[in-house]
C-alpha cells in the first residue's frame, strides 16, 4: 500500500472547491471507485492526498475511509469542513478542533412518555491526541508570527467575499479558535431545542456535524499502522431554526469563509514544528530493532485477536501500552541518551503502577543503565535486547 503524510476528508463539493482555489492539484488517481487528488500546500514538501466523500453521516464516512485506508497508508487523517454552532460562545467562521469526539446516537433508547415517545441519548466517546492537540492549542505563543498571519489572511478573504452587512452581527473581524467536543450523528440540527438537549447530554459540546464518528469508528478499530486523526471545523451556520434563512442570505458565503479560515488554519499548522513532530514520525516499529520490534508485535498481536496497541514516541524513549485480557500493559524501551529526568519520571510512573493490580508493567533496556539510576525491580526489566 502507498504511503503518505496525510489523507485530507473533505466532506462536501462546495468545501473542496475552496480548498482547490487555495492550494494546487498535482494529480489524480482512483482506486475501488474513490478519487484522489494529490495537494500542492504552498511550500510544503508532504504527501498530501485529499478524497471527498461526497455523502454525510457516520456510517457513510466509515465505509469510504475503511475503503481509502485498503490503498493509503497515511501518518495522519485530518477532516476538516464546515459545522453548525452549538456553543454560544461560537461566531461565524471562528475555528473547532476536536479533543473529543461523542458519536451521541449510539446506543440511545426511545423511551415512552404516554402517548409519545422520547429518545435518550447515550453516545459513543472518542478522545483525540491530547499532546498533538495541546500544540495546536499553543500556536499563538509558539509562533505568534503564523498565528497572525492566520488571522489576516482569514480577514483579507472575508472582506473579498463582500458577506452583506446585515450579517456582520454574526462574526468576529478576526476568526476565533476553539477546541471541545463534537456532537457527530446523522442528524443536521435545525432546532435551539435540539441544541439544548445535547448540551445536557454534554455542556461541552462545541459543534454538530456528520462525519467524525464515521472516521474514528475506522482508526480506532486499526491495530497496525494506527494514523492520528485531526478534525478541524469552520462555523457555518447556528444549528437553529434560523439555517436556511441565514444560508439563503449568505448566498454560501459564511460556508466558503469558514471552509477558508479552517483551511488556511491547517496551512499554517503544518508549518509549527512543535505539530510537525507528530507528523514526521516513523512508523511504530520503525524507530526500534527489528527483534525488539517482532517481540512487541507477538507480545501484542497474538495474544488475544482483539488486542488493542497505542506507542507514543517521546525524546528519549518510547512507551508502549496494550490492553489484552481485561489488563493494561505498559512497555517502556529505553535506549541511549537517557537523561537523568527522563529516569526520575519513569520512576514515578512505576510507583504509581505498583499499587494498579489490573496493570503489568515490563522495562525493554536497549543499553546498559545503571540500575540504581532507574531503580525498578528486576522482576520487570527485560535486558535480553541489550546490544
Amino acid at each position: 500500500m502507498p504511503k503518505c503524510d496525510i489523507l485530507l476528508v473533505i466532506p462536501l463539493n462546495d468545501e473542496f472547491r475552496v480548498i482547490k482555489d487555495n492550494s494546487k492539484i498535482n494529480y489524480k488517481e482512483s482506486y475501488e471507485g474513490l478519487y484522489f487528488f494529490h495537494l500542492k500546500v504552498q511550500e510544503l514538501e508532504d504527501t498530501i492526498v485529499s478524497i471527498v466523500l461526497g455523502t454525510s453521516g457516520p456510517t457513510s464516512t466509515s465505509q469510504i475511509i475503511e475503503r481509502a485506508l485498503r490503498y493509503w497508508t497515511p501518518k495522519m487523517i485530518i477532516l476538516i469542513g464546515i459545522a453548525g454552532a452549538i456553543s454560544d460562545d461560537l461566531k461565524l467562521g471562528d475555528i473547532v478542533i476536536a479533543n473529543e469526539v461523542d458519536e451521541y446516537l449510539a446506543d440511545s433508547a426511545a423511551e415512552s412518555t404516554g402517548n409519545s415517545f422520547e429518545i435518550k441519548l447515550s453516545g459513543k466517546h472518542w478522545r483525540l491526541s491530547e499532546p498533538m492537540i495541546n500544540s495546536l492549542r499553543n500556536f499563538e505563543h509558539l509562533d505568534e508570527v503564523g498565528y497572525l498571519s492566520w488571522k489576516d489572511k482569514a480577514k483579507s478573504y472575508q472582506n473579498s467575499l463582500k458577506i452583506p452587512k446585515e450579517l456582520k452581527q454574526y462574526y468576529n473581524s478576526l476568526p476565533e479558535l476553539f477546541f471541545g467536543h463534537i456532537a457527530s450523528g446523522n442528524i443536521v440540527s435545525k432546532a435551539k431545542s435540539f441544541k439544548k438537549k445535547l448540551l445536557a447530554n454534554d455542556r461541552k459540546f462545541e459543534v454538530i456535524e456528520e462525519e467524525a464518528a464515521g472516521v474514528l469508528q475506522v482508526t480506532e478499530s486499526m491495530e497496525l499502522n494506527k494514523p492520528l486523526v485531526l478534525i478541524i471545523r469552520g462555523i457555518s451556520d447556528f444549528a437553529d431554526e434560523e439555517k436556511n434563512v441565514l444560508e439563503g442570505r449568505a448566498k454560501g458565503k459564511i460556508r466558503k469563509y469558514a471552509t477558508f479560515n479552517a483551511f488556511i488554519f491547517l496551512q499554517k499548522a503544518l508549518q509549527l514544528d512543535y505539530f510537525r513532530g507528530y507528523l514526521n514520525k516513523k512508523s511504530k516499529f520503525k524507530q526500534i530493532p527489528k527483534d525488539v520490534s517482532n517481540y512487541l508485535k507477538d507480545k501484542f498481536l497474538n495474544i488475544t485477536k482483539n488486542a488493542s496497541i497505542e506507542i507514543n514516541q517521546k525524546k528519549y524513549f518510547s512507551d508502549f501500552s496494550g490492553s489484552f485480557n481485561k489488563k493494561r500493559y505498559y512497555i517502556f524501551l529505553l535506549g541511549n541518551d537517557i537523561s537523568s529526568i527522563e529516569l526520575q519520571n519513569i520512576n514515578k510512573i512505576y510507583r504509581f503502577l505498583r499499587d494498579k493490580k489490573d496493570l503489568s508493567l515490563e522495562v525493554i533496556l536497549l543499553n546498559q543503565l545503571n540500575q540504581n539510576s532507574l531503580n525498578i525491580p528486576d522482576e520487570f526489566i527485560n535486558r535480553d535486547f541489550i546490544e
